[in-house]
Formats: C-alpha cells, sequence, structure tokens
C-alpha cells in the first residue's frame, strides 16, 4: 500500500503534529508513504503541479488500485481552505486520476462549509464519470 496526501503544511497549518514530509514509512513500510505539503495561500496551478507529482510517484510505485479522499476544502471559498481550487481545478484532478485507468474508489471528505460546494463536487464527479466511459 502507498499513501500519498497533498494537505497544507502542518508547520503552519492545523494538524501541526502529522503530515510532515519527512513522514515517510517506518519499518517494512518505509518509503510508502509521501506527504506533499502546499504552501499557504497556493495557486490552483500549484495544487494542479503537486498532484501530477502525487501521481507518478503512485505510478512509480506500481498501484493497481486507488482509494482517493476527495478533500473539498480546498476550494478557494471554504472557510478552513488554506490554498484556492476552483470547479474547473476539480474537473482537471478528477481527469488526472480518471487517466491512471485504475479501479477507484471516491470518499468525500473535508470541505462541508464553502458556498462552492455542490459546483467542485459537480465539477469533479461528472468529470470523473465521463472520463473512465
Amino acid at each position: 500500500i502507498f499513501f500519498c496526501s497533498l494537505h497544507p503544511d502542518p508547520a503552519t497549518y492545523p494538524t501541526f503534529f502529522l503530515g510532515h514530509a519527512d513522514e515517510t514509512g517506518e519499518g517494512a513500510g518505509a518509503g510508502t508513504k509521501l506527504n506533499l505539503l502546499l504552501e499557504q495561500g497556493a495557486s490552483q496551478d500549484d495544487v494542479l503541479a503537486t498532484l501530477d507529482k502525487g501521481i507518478a510517484a503512485a505510478r512509480a510505485f506500481g498501484a493497481e488500485a486507488l482509494v482517493v479522499s476527495l478533500g473539498f476544502d480546498m476550494a478557494a471559498d471554504d472557510p478552513l481552505a488554506a490554498v484556492a481550487v476552483y470547479p474547473d481545478g476539480f474537473a482537471t484532478m478528477a481527469r488526472k486520476l480518471a487517466d491512471m485507468g485504475l479501479p477507484t474508489v471516491l470518499v468525500q471528505e473535508g470541505g462541508y462549509l464553502g458556498p462552492s460546494l455542490a459546483d467542485n463536487g459537480r465539477a469533479f464527479l461528472t468529470t470523473f464519470r465521463k472520463a473512465i466511459q
């Protein structure tokens, strides 16, 4: 199992204690965890470029399936957002993940308060569905 997470730097954003770049797994799991840190205020382009790094790492690992935690709290208008992603950015993320051609489970987590939640969810899910058909 390989675990990759894109999230704000915990040095400046909660959780403060977990998810640092040097946490890469231990023992037999060494090297199976990748925390890709986003700076506070990262743009949509920054987030998408970071996603590309995560996808490349998953491919290099030889991933055979994906479990995707959809963190819509990356939305620009989410009150807890530390980065700025818009509906078209969520659609691009969906396309990139679908293009991996792997069996995928999508789990919505994070981002319950933003006014654009429905738009972001629709953009991601519609794009993902179309891309896998």
